[in-house]
């Protein structure tokens, strides 16, 4: 059963864009549960009267609005991936409320304190999901993706880990924003394997990169985005990626122009193409009211801050893991794996580029 949650912002000043987002998350066809959950929130100021001589409405809210959205999917089994998910969202969440400078005006140096804000959020969900695995061997080495993007005027923060994804849609073609933090995501930035290749290859879950596992040790990888009107956001986990194409998602994205048709229809194709795994989508799309002059901002080009390399790797749905060097290591696999998968992980964990892992190895 689809858990979907709708959201609008009109009437924005000037200096902003309007924004209309959508999210939905959906089970699959093949997964007994849904280990995925997501967040679409806006933040607003706002002043409460209790009491004045002035004839004053009850409340009063300011013009500056944040926006942020969230995808996170969890791993570990007999629920303790939608643990873990859930740990994510609940830790952002409660940082976005009460740590985040986010009504203020923002310069670009201070959207680079905001990227590292959210940077130590997710390192704080780190040590929840850690701290909460060691307290009850259930949940023992569970873990999660986790990609949010938080938009304040025209500017996106994207904070990603995993395999999860960000994507920017402008003038008809789709860019994705983040990076896998996978083994053959790692294969494919060093040129060894194509695309093509990667989508067919036996470690494309593998991840390197996790929110939670045995020890904490998350590295964020941030992105700073200038958007424009007319430009589309999309989070979603890999159950989505996996079943459709680049091209597939975007001709969606092309033909819906409203967040709700297009979260609708990708998840649906998801389905039909087998829905192997849990779906999670968020759409949202950026307008701007007509200026009086009648023109359109530039669409500027986006700024990258690289995350910390990990050589830890490892399965996307299987516990089980290790403490690197620097990472943790996800390397159990799941009963989907070859049975050569443990000496192919070796190999490439030889070969990466992130070297310092201290072991790979298979459950």
């Amino acid at each position: 059963m689809n858990q979907q949650a709708p959201n609008a912002s009109v009437d924005e000043p000037p200096n902003t864009l309007e924004v209309h987002s959508y999210g939905v998350t959906d089970r699959g066809r093949r997964r007994p549960t849904n280990e995925d959950h997501f967040l679409v929130a806006e933040l607003t100021k706002a002043m409460h009267v209790r009491q004045t001589s002035l004839a004053a409405p009850p409340a009063n809210g300011s013009s500056h609005r944040g926006h942020l959205f969230l995808v996170a999917d969890g791993m570990g089994g007999h629920r303790a991936g939608e643990h873990a998910s859930a740990l994510a969202v609940t830790v952002i969440e409660r940082f976005a409320l009460n740590t985040l400078q986010w009504f203020l005006p923002l310069k670009a140096a201070q959207l680079d304190e905001v990227a590292t804000d959210f940077q130590g959020a997710v390192e704080e969900a780190d040590a929840t999901i850690v701290a909460a695995g060691a307290h009850d061997a259930a949940l023992r080495g569970m873990g999660t993706t986790l990609t949010l993007a938080y938009l304040y005027e025209a500017e996106l923060v994207v904070v990603h880990v995993g395999d999860s994804r960000a994507y920017l849609f402008r003038a008809g073609a789709l860019r994705q924003l983040t990076t896998d933090h996978t083994v053959v995501g790692e294969m494919v930035r060093r040129g060894e394997i194509g695309a093509v290749e990667a989508r067919r290859h036996d470690l494309r879950h593998v991840i390197t990169n996790v929110v939670g596992g045995n020890e904490v040790g998350v590295q964020a990888e941030t992105h700073s985005v200038p958007v424009a009107a007319g430009d589309q956001l999309l989070l979603c986990s890999d159950g989505l990626t996996e079943m459709l194409s680049h091209a597939e998602i975007t001709e969606v994205l092309r033909g819906e122009r409203e967040p709700e048709a297009a979260c609708s229809r990708l998840v649906s194709l998801a389905n039909e193409r087998g829905g192997k795994d849990n779906i999670t989508v968020i759409v949202a799309r950026f307008d701007r009211p007509p200026s009086p002059g009648g023109t359109r901002p530039e669409a500027p080009r986006a700024k990258v801050r690289a995350w910390g390399g990990l050589a830890a790797c490892g399965s996307d749905r299987s516990v089980g893991a290790r403490r690197c060097e620097r990472g943790v290591a996800w390397a159990a696999c799941g009963s989907d794996r070859s049975a050569g998968l443990g000496a192919e992980l070796a190999q490439v964990a030889t070969r990466s580029a992130y070297s310092g892992c201290c072991s790979m190895y298979q459950t």
